[in-house]
C-alpha cells in the first residue's frame, strides 16, 4: 500500500519478531490484524517510541464477547498468534503499558481500531 500510494519516501515498515525488541526511531507503531499482543509486547511498544508517538492497534468491533464469528474463528485458526483478548482487554493492556489517551474507533461493521500515545512523564 505504501509503495501503491507513493509514500515509499514519508512511510518506512519493519518486519518484526514479537519476541524481541522493538527498535527506536519510529513515530508510529502499527499492530494490524497479527491476533494476540500480551501486554510486554505492549511495554517494549511503550519504550521503543519517542514522547508523542502512537500506537495503533486493529480491534474486533464487537467487545462483548469473546467468541469469535464464524469467520473470526476462520482467522483464528489460522493465525500464528489467535486473537482471546476482548477490546476491553485490549485498551487496559495498551493502557497498563504506559499509554494514554487510548482511544477506540469503529471501521465499520466488523472492526476497529484503537489508537495511544506516549505522553511526557510528569
Amino acid at each position: 500500500i505504501v509503495r501503491r500510494e507513493h509514500l515509499s519516501n514519508r512511510i518506512r515498515t519493519l518486519t518484526g519478531d514479537m519476541n524481541e525488541a522493538i527498535p527506536d526511531g519510529y513515530d508510529v507503531i502499527m499492530f494490524w490484524d497479527i491476533g494476540h499482543i500480551d501486554t510486554q509486547v505492549m511495554k517494549m511498544a511503550f519504550e521503543s517510541l519517542p514522547t508523542g508517538g502512537m500506537l495503533v492497534r486493529s480491534c474486533r468491533a464487537s467487545g462483548k464477547s469473546r467468541a469469535p464469528s464464524p469467520s473470526g474463528f476462520l482467522n483464528d485458526y489460522f493465525a500464528v498468534r489467535p486473537e482471546h483478548q476482548t477490546r476491553d482487554e485490549k485498551i487496559e493492556s495498551i493502557k497498563s503499558a504506559g499509554f494514554t489517551s487510548v482511544k477506540y474507533r469503529s471501521l465499520g461493521q466488523r472492526m476497529g481500531k484503537i489508537t495511544a500515545l506516549k505522553k511526557q512523564r510528569r
